[in-house]
């Protein structure tokens, strides 16, 4: 009987020493756990708000580097061009919201599976590593991973911490810089134009409907040139004084003008480089008789244009170059 109390007695002992190192670990648990789990992932950044002037995006393509100026984010990889306004918004709006789900439970190469890997220091299975940055501090530095099996989230971790979370992450981002820039840097309704020129050859309309004639009143199909006139393919972008630099002798190949019914003029001066490059410098002008708000339109809008040459892909190129309207 002794030894049957005894034996109870053992086995209830290590029953009170498990449940004791049960609560141990859940009372450490429950302590630890709120500090992140629904909390910003980059909160950092949210905590300095406008402040925040440099982001940059690295990943297995390369370096992204996006700054902000005068309240502008722009693209510091294409001269510190303006960055697509919608593509910015919806980022950052992830930045402010990006929230840790759940940690996932630790296995073995870990990294590995959901492409954590920092993609400064190896490129297999590396994730994208996001810096955000006051000046030259840095204030977050998160890298994520793959898209989870649940699409509203992705993995993801601190750049200088091991263990993994899922955290709300809706928005694939661009992974190269050049899709970072707008989608088109110019837009121009079709319906919108009256007229257009070449070389001051010029192919006009009296109304949206009717088609474009010549000067003794023949009918000019110009559909396909109008749909490369308005949805460049860019593949670079220099401001004016590397532009001068880099190709100081460089003559006018061609100049392309279109009105629309409103007065407003895009011109479009084109220059051939001779490197299998076409650049081309837009402005934005009145014409005679232009509406009010074609002037409020130019004030809004001219910095995206003023001083800025734009190289066309090789396609458009020979098109554009070539192109002669009789």
């Amino acid at each position: 009987m002794k030894l049957k109390k005894t034996s109870h007695k053992i086995i209830i002992a290590a029953i009170i020493a498990v449940m004791a190192t049960m609560l141990v670990f859940i009372f450490f648990w429950l302590q630890a756990e709120p500090q992140i789990q629904g909390q910003l992932v980059f909160d950092k950044t949210f905590d300095k708000g406008p402040a925040i002037n440099r982001i940059v995006i690295d990943n297995i393509n390369g370096t992204i580097e996006l700054n902000q100026e005068d309240g502008y984010w722009k693209v510091g990889n294409y001269g510190n061009y303006y960055a697509d306004f919608d593509a910015i918004k919806k980022f950052i709006d992830e930045l402010n919201n990006s929230i840790y789900v759940m940690e996932v439970p630790p296995s073995q190469n870990q990294n590995d599976n959901v492409v954590l890997n920092n993609p400064l220091e190896q490129k297999d299975f590396s994730g994208t590593l996001i810096r955000t940055y006051v000046d030259s501090k840095q204030q977050d530095g998160v890298i994520i991973g793959v898209r989870a099996s649940d699409k509203n989230y992705f993995f993801a971790r601190l750049e200088n911490k091991d263990n993994a979370w899922l955290i709300n992450w809706n928005y694939d981002i661009p992974v190269v810089a050049r899709d970072w820039l707008p989608h088109s840097i110019i837009e121009i309704p079709q319906a919108s134009i009256q007229s257009v020129s070449i070389d001051n050859k010029e192919l006009t309309r009296q109304v949206s409907s009717q088609g474009f004639t010549d000067r003794f009143g023949s009918l000019i199909d110009i559909d396909w040139l109008l749909q490369n006139l308005t949805s460049f393919e860019i593949d670079d972008i220099m401001y004016q004084d590397n532009f001068d630099k880099k190709y100081p002798a460089v003559d006018i190949k061609k100049i392309y003008d279109i009105t629309t019914f409103y007065g407003l003029v895009f011109e479009m001066i084109f220059y051939d480089t001779g490197d299998n490059k076409a650049w081309v410098n837009i402005k934005l002008l009145a014409d005679t008789l232009p509406k009010a708000a074609v002037y409020d339109y130019i004030k809004d809008n001219g910095f995206l244009y003023d001083g800025w040459y734009f190289s066309i892909s090789p396609r458009q190129k020979d098109f554009l170059l070539n192109y002669n309207l009789f």
